[in-house]
């Protein structure tokens, strides 16, 4: 995704035109990907809640 900014800002682009637009629209979404990763792990890594915990590590029925 990062290409894609690269490739398509390489040259100047008029506000307003579909590239200039999706160049947002990707960094958004990378950005909600981070966020999701950083929150899965954290979950998987360090569960707050005692059941989360124990599903996690496979004791759970």
């Amino acid at each position: 995704m990062t290409a894609y900014i690269v490739a398509v800002s390489l040259g100047d682009l008029p506000h307003g035109t579909l590239e200039y637009e999706t160049i947002f629209a990707v960094g958004l979404t990378l950005v909600l990907m981070t966020l999701e990763f950083n929150k899965t792990e954290a979950i998987f890594n360090n569960p707050s809640n005692k059941k989360t915990a124990d599903y996690v590590s496979g004791r759970f029925g």
